[in-house]
């Protein structure tokens, strides 16, 4: 999983992009089955040496083989041993009259320092380090550089003369020791990976080391590779690495495969995050943690992106995309892995509210941008701009919509059948569907157009009680906004999770869902009638379960029974955000005519009943995440006109408020929730998340006690 670079400006400049269509793609004409590479490392002149095994697959037997190449230096090419005829262009070397089988023997030349493009082999901070995806593997040297053409590797590497005394490459290490006075490893990799996923990485480094016993006995050596001094920093990271191996177990019982597992954690390190097979390599703000100085947060976003990369293990490395239009097919699929990781691992609750912040800030701001483009785009001008949160996030949100309608047991079994009978192949989304409904015993035709449809899906709701028949009837319907390429949408396929609130605040459920949680929408509009008595609040979105917006008529007293009395956390935090919302909107009108801010009775009511209400079995991350005062960028979201300075001013007014009322309550709180310890724990980040709250508006409350006495009134109250 790339994560941002910046090209060379030079680079940019002369390059010329034209739109590539994912209706164009066509299949290989040869592939590779075998690559043997070699690296002499040097500063500007590094030597790459490889012999690759070549097959036809194309019954045209005067079709040449083209391979891709950028900025090298070619010293000679062999074919079966024997000096060759080819053609060089600007990006490709073509080499014609080849048998149906053979071995083209390259020898190139690049400059790791002079590199600055950061694809391909690079050389910074006195390291050597390769960063391939999507196509930087054709900058190391000539090669079919394609997501479909995969090869077992062989890589030999040859240290530079001073300043690294750690050679790494995929795979098991063969050999290591020195000829020539110069360091040398060689790394075998047994299952076969397109080129995106080489790795090699060489330098001087300090190393956490453990080691993971997986299910089936086998002992598998780790490895983490950090700069030099930071040992300390990534001890939390190894601990993670173990837990990802023994929760991929666990959950979908995927076992590692190798001898070892190696995770480079560098400085210099400019991509973020990648899974290279058996080499994850990151840039160390992603996974270094000061135990001393970082913050829960810090540690909790290590956990999650040390379990997606590794992840990948399977999930994009032993099944990968057939090209790279399909490259929400490795990156959701391994996004939703990580959410379930550090919901199991972590907290749910927050896991799964952060990623709904995702997808109702950033994705839906791109569905609404003229960048928005469907999670399988169409065509694209350069392949960097594939990754988005729509393809990553929005994608995950999809996956998630099969594993809802499917169901946990279906969905692994779904999994497992896709793992196996596709392993060592290149793939399509569609043959990830196909599976889908095979095993999980449902028709996907309509719920393809997740993937073909750019936008956001708008959800009206409705409804009235039918005394006559005790039924409830609720009406659906939805509609999309037009987007760039796209005039017209036809309806999405998509779970809408439902429950049923009475009035005392007990969970009812109609014999129509004696078997489920959720109702289809699949039309433009749609009714549902449910066996209830009177007075029951439908209660829709639960879990956030399809990626839209909902339009509900819910009132005041509405959302405060949900947040109240749901048990679901996406609706206690959404009731809570609404009301909030409603209150802004509501003393913003009052202000423009003059009139005085009212005070957030139902909101301080709610409030006042969950904090009089925390326990020992409280879930303080969620009582955080349910109480806290929305950002003035968040309401601004919620209007067409943003009248700025009434805004602040009446949020402010509702802080002051809530701050003064509750003042008791949250001292209170504050006084029994202590974490346990400064050490990162689930339990102790949900106690200080609470703990800081608590104490600022239990300050806040103070000094405007004290503002009172000093002016004599409480203007602010």
């Amino acid at each position: 999983m790339p994560g941002f670079f910046v090209k060379d400006k030079n680079t940019m400049e002369k390059r010329t992009f034209k739109a590539q269509k994912r209706t164009d793609y066509k299949a290989p004409l040869f592939t590779a089955s075998h690559i043997d590479l070699t690296f002499e490392l040097d500063d500007e002149k590094t030597l790459v040496k490889s012999v690759v095994k070549y097959k036809r697959l194309t019954d045209d037997l005067k079709a040449p083989l083209v391979l891709d190449g950028e900025d090298l230096v070619l010293n000679s090419v062999k074919v079966d041993g024997l000096a060759c005829k080819y053609k060089v262009n600007k990006d490709k070397l073509e080499i014609a009259n080849v048998p149906n089988e053979f071995v083209v023997e390259i020898e190139n030349t690049i400059n790791p320092t002079a590199n600055t493009s950061l694809m391909g082999l690079y050389r910074s901070n006195g390291a050597f380090c390769t960063q391939c995806e999507p196509q930087g593997f054709r900058r190391i040297t000539y090669f079919l550089d394609r997501s479909d053409v995969l090869a077992t590797y062989r890589v030999t590497i040859y240290g530079p003369t001073y300043g690294c005394g750690v050679l790494l490459s995929n795979g098991n290490l063969i050999e290591q020791g020195t000829q020539k006075g110069r360091e040398y490893a060689i790394w075998e990799d047994p299952f076969p990976k397109p080129s995106y996923l080489f790795a090699l990485v060489a330098g001087t480094f300090d190393i956490v080391e453990d080691t993971f016993k997986t299910k089936s006995g086998r002992n598998v050596e780790l490895k983490l590779y950090v700069d030099r001094g930071a040992t300390c920093r990534g001890q939390f990271a190894m601990q993670c690495i173990k837990e990802s191996m023994r929760w991929d177990e666990d959950r979908f019982n995927l076992e590692y495969d190798l001898d070892n597992f190696k995770v480079v954690a560098v400085d210099f390190f400019n991509f973020g995050a990648m899974e290279n097979k058996s080499l994850n390599v990151f840039n160390s703000v992603y996974v270094m943690v000061d135990p001393d100085t970082a913050t829960d947060t810090a540690f909790y976003n290590v956990q999650s992106v040390i379990g997606h990369e590794y992840f990948h293990n399977y999930t994009g490395d032993r099944v990968t995309l057939r090209d790279w239009f399909q490259l929400s097919l490795k990156e959701s699929l391994t996004v939703f892995r990580d959410q379930e990781f550090s919901s199991d691992c972590a907290n749910r609750a927050l896991t799964r509210l952060h990623a709904i912040n995702v997808i109702r800030s950033s994705q839906f701001a791109e569905d609404a941008s003229p960048m928005a483009h469907p999670v399988r785009p169409e065509q694209v001008m350069e392949m960097n701009n594939f990754y988005t949160v729509t393809i990553y996030d929005k994608g995950a949100e999809i996956i998630r919509m099969i594993h809802t309608l499917i169901g946990e047991e279906k969905f692994k079994k779904a999994l497992s059948y896709y793992l196996e009978k596709y392993d060592g192949q290149a793939v399509t989304i569609e043959d990830f569907l196909v599976c889908m409904e095979e095993k999980g015993e449902i028709d996907l035709t309509q719920f393809r157009r997740w993937y073909t449809q750019a936008g956001t899906p708008n959800v009206d709701a409705k409804w009235h009680y039918d005394k006559e028949n005790s039924k409830l009837v609720l009406k659906l319907s939805q509609h999309t906004n037009p987007t760039p390429d796209q005039s017209e949408k036809l309806p999405f396929f998509m779970p809408i999770r439902i429950s049923f609130l009475d009035n005392e605040g007990h969970e009812v459920r109609p014999k129509e869902l004696s078997f489920k949680d959720y109702i289809i929408l699949n039309e433009e509009e749609q009714e549902y009638t449910f066996t209830l008595s009177e007075n029951v609040l439908p209660v829709l979105l639960c879990d956030f379960s399809a990626p839209v917006k909902l339009n509900a008529p819910y009132t005041t007293a509405n959302l405060q029974h949900m947040m109240s009395f749901s048990a679901d956390p996406f609706i206690k935090v959404d009731s809570a955000v609404n009301m909030q919302k409603q209150y802004v909107h509501e003393n913003i009108k009052n202000l423009k005519n003059g009139a005085a801010v009212t005070d957030p009775i139902e909101l301080i009511s709610s409030y006042r009943q969950l904090l009089s209400s925390v326990d020992e079995k409280t879930d303080l991350i969620l009582l955080n995440e349910t109480m806290k005062i929305q950002s003035v960028a968040s309401l601004m979201e919620t209007f067409d006109l943003i009248e700025i300075d009434q805004l602040s001013a009446v949020r402010t007014m509702l802080v002051n408020k809530i701050a003064c009322a509750l003042e008791k309550e949250f001292t209170n709180l504050y006084s029994k929730i202590r974490a346990s310890s400064a050490n990162y724990s689930v339990d102790n980040m949900g106690r200080r998340f609470t703990m800081l709250f608590s104490n600022l508006l239990t300050i806040f409350a103070a000094l405007i006690t004290l503002v009172s006495i000093i002016l004599g009134s409480l203007p602010v109250c």
